[in-house]
């Protein structure tokens, strides 16, 4: 129905004064009059008529609502499932995407050593932060600095050789490294041994000498090998006459270990980057 547009529609509110406003009447007063009630003459409120759609309108407004509604259901859905996706990307990514661990210190239990007998040894033990580092990154490189005073092997155990002073060093891949200060005491003989007696003692301290294919420093005994030592070999040698398997020292090589009366009793074979080849057992020869 066509809404009439040539007049105004209202309500008098003066209640309890007119009975127009009692009745709650709709009144109509033509456009350009005074939009007064005729009742009371008090100013009336204006009613706007609601819109009247046909039905087809109706119903394709309520079509779109719907329409509506699901649209925008299915975008938070769709929203709420790539939201939780990404996550779980993200989560398996985090440890592909995290800075690896490095080391961030070094320390050992003792700081210094002192043997007054060749042939002993100490442990050493480092020990490496964070505690979370793999086993691999914690594990040190050992060293010395003086081989013909003291060794150490790839554990850290620390073997004195002969009279001096070494430095014992457990260095990691990164640079971080720390030192641990050997000093091995040769005791001093009386003056009451005899005089061959306490020569051969006095010749027991760390002597260097020339022997076959190269130079011996250590303990010896009548001009010769005797005790702990070093042997550095400058050209190729072989190691001993006694050894079944043949084996040679190539120059640069060296062997760390016992002497008796000039021959290998047992020891360890080197290369120069001081990495351990072999171990060599012989036996004392009388």
């Amino acid at each position: 129905m066509a809404q009439n547009l040539t007049v105004r529609k209202g309500q008098c509110i003066n209640f309890g004064n007119c009975k127009k406003a009692d009745a709650r009447e709709m009144m109509e007063v033509n456009l350009g009059d005074d939009f007064v009630c005729p009742e009371c003459e008090s100013d009336l409120v204006e009613t706007i008529a609601k819109p009247s759609f046909p039905p087809v309108v109706k119903r394709i407004l309520i079509a779109a609502g719907v329409l509506l509604v699901l649209v925008a259901g299915g975008f938070w859905g769709y929203r709420q499932i790539f939201s939780n996706v990404t996550d779980k990307v993200a989560e398996h990514l985090k440890p592909l995407t995290q800075s690896p661990l490095t080391p961030e210190s070094i320390t050992l239990d003792k700081t210094s050593l002192t043997f007054t007998d060749t042939g002993t040894g100490e442990q050493l033990t480092a020990s490496v932060s964070p505690d979370s580092l793999p086993e691999k990154d914690k594990t040190p490189r050992w060293q010395s600095d003086n081989e013909t005073v003291a060794t150490v092997d790839s554990n850290g155990l620390v073997t004195a050789l002969a009279g001096g002073s070494a430095v014992i060093s457990a260095s990691l891949g990164n640079g971080l490294s720390a030192k641990c200060e050997v000093e091995v005491k040769v005791r001093q003989e009386s003056e009451g041994d005899s005089s061959g007696e306490a020569q051969d003692k006095k010749e027991g301290g760390n002597v260097s000498i020339s022997v076959e294919g190269g130079k011996y420093t250590g303990q010896i005994k009548n001009g010769k090998p005797h005790g702990m030592g070093t042997v550095r070999y400058s050209s190729r040698t072989l190691i001993d006459s006694r050894d079944m398997k043949k084996r040679h020292a190539e120059a640069g090589q060296y062997i760390t270990g016992e002497f008796y009366n000039g021959r290998l009793v047992q020891g360890k074979l080197f290369d120069s980057k001081n990495n351990q080849l072999e171990t060599v057992v012989l036996g004392r020869v009388n």
